[in-house]
């Protein structure tokens, strides 16, 4: 295992990892004085405000990554905000937090100190929101260190929580960020002295090293996520849950499916279904459009997360993999606040999911808009807005998230 003096380090380098860990460590040292109420009232409103900008910060993840699907980073957000905040609010992470009169034990929450949360290029904005509220809920700092090719929306996110951390009373550099993105400054802070923790997600080369830095590390790497399916299981419904959460922001989730199993006496069945949801299956052998394609300049030969279309068609392939319809999760007062829904593209038609129910005829769609507008004329789905109404169907487009939350 390396040591913490192991790690070659250059004058600059060394200069600013000193000068964010101190101003962290000041901060720290502050925040030990902070009561529940304070934390509390500071947590809910940098929570209040990574919710607000949910959208704005997904929109952003996505034009600088390219990667995901813009409507589901936007529930990611929120997720990572309103959701984590309402489960740990009412926890206790000052002071005595446990008295354990039949054996005496009373347990007591202090703060690590300074913690280094390192940021993948997957999940950018939302990673980084619910790590620096789990970190001002448990009174610790926190330097956010984000992926190159998602540097300006991860920092953008820490800045929403910051700002607003210190609106509420929170301690100047309370929350820092690496503003260019350095491997060596990264390998740096890892092995920093007076940082007490790292939280690192991305990919295993990165965790490997956190845990190889001498310091304490948690590491979240890329998940092999297996399904089994078993006979008695319902098939319809079995694939339909998979396709929903394999395609949900392009597979982007650690926990996105990777393999099925499935017992010998429903193979076919469940193919069949797999197919008649729109599913490709790659054959045995090695396919030329699929892997010996010209790649986007600038980009690694496995592009994970990027629409498959923009993928496959140089090649003359529609669709490589996954289902012809995209999750979609929307508040819905009869169904609940996160009712799953399917969004057709191109297009965006939306339809409620039913194990049974064959995906809409797009012809008999274009067909109904026609009518609606009282002309003939090839139906363009941009030009319907969001929140217009065609026979009761609204037109999912890029942008109309915010009627949907």
């Amino acid at each position: 295992m390396a040591k913490k003096s192991d790690v070659e380090q250059t004058p600059d380098v060394k200069a600013k990892a000193d000068e964010l860990v101190g101003q962290a460590r000041e901060a720290a040292a502050l925040f030990t004085q902070y009561g529940q109420e304070e934390v509390d009232r500071i947590v809910a409103a940098a929570a209040k405000a990574g919710a607000a900008r949910r959208i704005e910060l997904a929109r952003m993840a996505v034009e600088e990554t390219g990667m995901g699907v813009f409507e589901d980073k936007v529930i990611k957000n929120l997720f990572a905000t309103e959701c984590i905040y309402n489960d740990i609010r009412d926890r206790k992470t000052v002071g005595l937090i446990k008295d354990c009169l039949e054996t005496g034990i009373m347990e007591f929450a202090e703060p690590l100190g300074v913690i280094l949360g390192i940021t993948p290029v997957t999940n950018p904005t939302s990673t980084a929101m619910f790590k620096c509220l789990i970190s001002l809920k448990t009174r610790n700092t926190i330097i956010i260190s984000a992926a190159r090719s998602a540097l300006k929306s991860t920092i953008e996110a820490a800045k929403t929580i910051y700002e607003a951390a210190l609106a509420a009373g929170a301690p100047d550099y309370c929350v820092r960020w690496v503003e260019i993105s350095s491997r060596e400054l990264t390998q740096t802070l890892m092995s920093h002295p007076d940082v007490s923790l790292i939280l690192a997600t991305g990919g295993m080369g990165m965790v490997k090293a956190a845990y190889g830095s001498g310091t304490p590390a948690i590491g979240v790497g890329p998940g092999n996520v297996p399904v089994y399916i078993e006979k008695s299981a319902d098939i319809n419904s079995t694939v339909n849950d998979i396709l929903l959460s394999k395609t949900f922001d392009n597979g982007m989730v650690c926990a996105s499916e990777q393999a099925v199993v499935v017992d010998r006496e429903i193979r076919d069945a469940v193919m069949a279904r797999f197919r008649s949801q729109g599913a490709y299956f790659l054959s045995p052998g090695p396919d030329p459009r699929i892997l010996h394609g010209p790649q986007p300049q600038g980009r690694r030969e496995c592009l994970p997360g990027y629409p498959v279309l923009r993928r496959t068609r140089p090649h003359g392939v529609h669709r490589l993999a996954g289902p012809r319809c995209h999750p979609r999760i929307q508040r819905d007062r009869q169904c609940g606040p996160y009712h799953r829904e399917l969004a057709l593209r191109p297009g965006g038609h939306r339809r409620h999911l039913h194990p049974d129910s064959p995906l809409p005829d797009p012809g008999l769609r274009r067909r109904r808009a026609e009518h609606h507008h009282g002309q003939r004329k090839r139906f363009q789905p941009h030009q319907y807005k969001a929140g217009d109404k065609a026979h009761g169907q609204h037109e999912m487009v890029p942008g109309s998230v915010a009627d949907l939350l």
